[in-house]
């Protein structure tokens, strides 16, 4: 299944570099990761996006109603946060992680 949800995303207030993730909608987040370089954005997108391929399995194999998705636009965030949307591709995630594991 594919899903897209909003994500939001903001610096951590402890640690330089680092960045949380959350679904407001799913209520799961990522802790503070520390990217370092020019790649920090994209790696934070990645990051979000297996948490979310992650959470969405989990709520699919246990057969758990899975909520819709707010309209971005009515996404409440702080001045120090941004909103993006976040993709998930469930069947193509499992396939991933079980190629990985045949390495």
């Amino acid at each position: 299944m594919q899903y897209v949800y909003p994500a939001i995303i903001k610096p951590d207030a402890e640690l330089d570099e680092c960045f949380q993730v959350r679904f407001p909608d799913l209520g799961c987040e990522t802790e503070g990761f520390e990217i370092h370089g020019s790649n920090n954005v994209y790696y934070t997108l990645v990051r979000a996006a297996e948490l979310l391929n992650k959470h969405m399995i989990k709520l699919e194999d246990t057969g758990a109603e899975i909520p819709s998705p707010t309209y971005i636009k009515d996404v409440k965030i702080s001045d120090d946060e941004i909103v993006t949307l976040i993709k998930a591709d469930t069947d193509a995630y499992k396939l991933f992680v079980a190629k990985c594991k045949n390495l």
